[in-house]
């Protein structure tokens, strides 16, 4: 309710101007109420949320980044996301520096570093966000902690091509090897294979082989 008054003389004319601004309430209560809700899910999320500006600097970052990495947010907020990323996976940011935000999401699978140094692999991915006036306004990411399926990879990879027991490439990794080496070999250069025999070391694996599928 506006209310204004007009002098004349000695009189006092009321000019009252009612507007109705409920429709505006309404919508002010409800982003509200959605501010909030994103808020419950960013402090309470199990992976990790994380705000870049256009620069790849990060801006926010949500409180599971210590459960996670070990970083406080403040520690980060302001720093580029090279900051903790391994030296060998700094490349891949390229892939967002380059990346035209057209609304495709960015997946990038990188080792981020803890605060004692040690390397954890998570799943980046990231999309692009817009202000209301339709300008680019950087990346919001998510990270996802994969470190077990990596391990676990790592694990299959290694009973597929080396011996359980010694470890070794096994017999077709080592062909494999051998005939990759053989094709790639100069003209001028040489290859050659050595070859070790152990006797009797086949009962002694077989044996051993055994031995474990007992205790």
């Amino acid at each position: 309710v506006s209310v204004s008054c007009l002098r004349r003389r000695e009189d006092c004319l009321f000019i009252v101007q009612i507007v109705d601004i409920s429709e505006a309430r309404r919508q002010r209560q409800a982003l509200a109420e959605q501010e909030l809700q994103y808020r419950l899910l960013a402090e309470n999320v199990a992976d990790v949320v994380c705000r870049l500006d256009p620069g790849g600097r990060m801006s926010w970052l949500s409180p599971s980044l210590e459960t996670r990495l070990g970083w406080r947010p403040e520690q980060l907020q302001g720093q580029g996301l090279e900051a903790i990323t391994h030296p060998d996976d700094r490349i891949k940011l390229q892939t967002l520096q380059e990346q035209r935000p057209d609304g495709e999401p960015v997946v990038l699978d990188l080792r981020l570093k803890r605060p004692d140094g040690l390397p954890r692999w998570m799943s980046v991915m990231a999309r692009p966000v817009w202000s209301e006036e339709g300008h680019w306004s950087g990346w919001i990411s998510g990270w996802r902690d994969i470190q077990a399926e990596v391990d676990m990879r790592r694990r299959l990879d290694q009973a597929l091509h080396s011996d359980p027991l010694t470890g070794l490439a096994s017999r077709a990794t080592m062909l494999s090897r051998i005939s990759t080496a053989l094709m790639r070999r100069d003209r001028q250069g040489f290859t050659a294979v050595l070859s070790v025999g152990i006797d009797r070391l086949s009962q002694v694996n077989h044996a051993l082989k055994i031995g474990r599928a007992h205790v």
